[in-house]
């Protein structure tokens, strides 16, 4: 058994599909390297009552981000590819101005409302008086940040990769220095939130430039000047897509961004800063995931449009065994030195930290063993089931952080993630999927795929 689990890394690490994501991966990696520094040095300096108020303040805006956001970014790979294949530029620069013109529309929005609900946000989840000013001003990163999305939707059709790596490695580097500096010359909360604004500015600047150049390039034009008449035939469809897309964005907001928010209104910063760093040890995780997810759902979506189900289960079994479990076991591990490495390294008022750390753990490496169903689902365009389990979970992971935040604090957050999100749902999605693999095998018509989403 290890030797074939050996093989098929050797063969996974050998195909086009490491290639095509290594470039993202290896920036990605190291953006990961540095955000982990970053946390751990900002945690053993501010200490967790300070360093849960900086998290508070940046997960207020980021929940309402979450709320509103339509996910224009994966709208724009979808139809940016359609409209290359089919050789429309009017098209490709159209969907470009509608991606943009709604990113930052939101932006806007979530702007207004941050600043409406700073001063009751200061007082019942931050629990800090004159940190409302940073809550508004935080959000206000937003407006730049707006340019993020659909600029990687860009730069992704176009295949400028390594482009893209740069700019988020630069913005990366340019937070880091930033927040380190500033919070050594003593500014401590804001300087934390100076350096994030920082680098989410430079990463939205520095992107949009370069997706601008790649447009004109590829289309031969710029998409300030378009029509949205081009979209003709098709504004009904896109905006079907955006909904669905917003409908399990904002049914996901509850594990992915409230989770905080929830526990700083119950537990207080300390807790919020105890959970903070647990999340923040094990987001490399999802670094690593999420550009494998990318490039996965391209080949599972063929393989399914072509019903071949042969090289559907070979890339997935590939997938499993060599990336996925062995990712899983390493992550699984950590729980044993997760410990010893907060009270040596961040420091031991950060040992109640160490209960939630290895939960968090737990969770993370049931989510990356089954991180092939996201893109399975949607190749197969179960878009609806997405939607369904995403708000069952969710609803029931708020009642349960509800239930929890306030009399188990960080850990009563993390068990509500690990038994919902790391064992009960991805048990329910996996039989799920293994299920409608086994309908579609025995349907006599070919199963269509035209309602497909890529993966977050």
């Amino acid at each position: 058994m290890i030797s074939r689990i050996r093989r098929l890394l050797d063969r996974a690490v050998q195909t086009q599909f490491i290639k095509d994501a290594s470039v993202l991966t290896g920036a990605q990696l190291l953006v990961t390297l540095l955000a982990f520094v970053q946390g751990v040095v900002v945690a053993s300096w501010l200490g967790p009552a300070n360093y849960g108020i900086a998290l508070l303040i940046i997960s207020i805006p980021s929940m309402m981000f979450g709320i509103l956001d339509a996910r224009t970014s994966a709208a724009a790979v979808k139809y940016l590819s359609e409209f290359k294949a089919e050789g429309s530029p009017a098209r490709a620069l159209a969907m470009c101005k509608l991606a943009y013109s709604l990113d930052f529309g939101i932006a806007a929005v979530v702007f207004l409302a941050v600043a409406a609900v700073a001063p009751w946000a200061q007082t019942r989840v931050v629990h800090s008086e004159g940190t409302a000013g940073l809550i508004v001003l935080f959000a206000a990163a937003y407006l730049p940040r707006a340019l993020t999305g659909s600029s990687q939707s860009i730069l992704t059709v176009s295949g400028n990769y390594r482009s893209m790596a740069i700019a988020q490695l630069v913005a990366k580097v340019v937070g880091l220095v930033s927040v380190l500096v500033l919070v050594w010359a003593g500014w401590g909360v804001r300087g934390v939130i100076f350096g994030r604004m920082a680098e989410i500015t430079t990463l939205g600047v520095s992107l949009g430039v370069l997706a601008a150049g790649s447009a004109r390039k590829a289309w031969g034009g710029s998409w300030l000047g378009s029509s949205f008449d081009s979209l003709a035939g098709r504004r009904r469809e896109i905006f079907r897509f955006l909904g669905y897309t917003e409908l399990t964005e904002l049914a996901q907001v509850v594990t992915k961004q409230a989770d905080v928010v929830i526990l700083g209104y119950f537990g207080g910063p300390t807790e919020a800063g105890y959970y903070g760093l647990a999340r923040r040890l094990t987001g490399f995780a999802g670094t690593i995931v999420e550009p494998l997810q990318s490039v996965l759902f391209p080949r599972l979506a063929r393989y399914w449009a072509e019903t071949d189900f042969g090289g559907l289960s070979r890339t997935l079994r590939r997938f499993v065994f060599g990336i996925s479990l062995p990712l899983a076991g390493a992550i699984f591990l950590a729980i044993f030195i997760v410990g010893p490495f907060i009270h040596y390294v961040v420091g031991s008022e950060f040992d109640p930290a160490a209960p939630v750390s290895r939960i968090v753990f737990g969770s993370t490496a049931c989510w990356v063993a089954t991180c092939w169903v996201r893109p399975l689902f949607h190749a197969m365009g179960e878009v609806r089931f997405l939607f369904g389990y995403a708000l069952v979970l969710n609803l029931a992971s708020l009642a349960g952080f509800l239930l929890l935040a306030e009399s188990d604090g960080a850990a009563g957050i993390g068990w509500v993630h690990l038994v919902l999100g790391g064992i009960v749902g991805p048990l329910v999605s996996v039989r799920f999927a293994f299920h409608r693999l086994n309908r579609a095998r025995s349907a006599p018509a070919p199963a269509k795929a035209s309602d497909a989403t890529p993966p977050r």
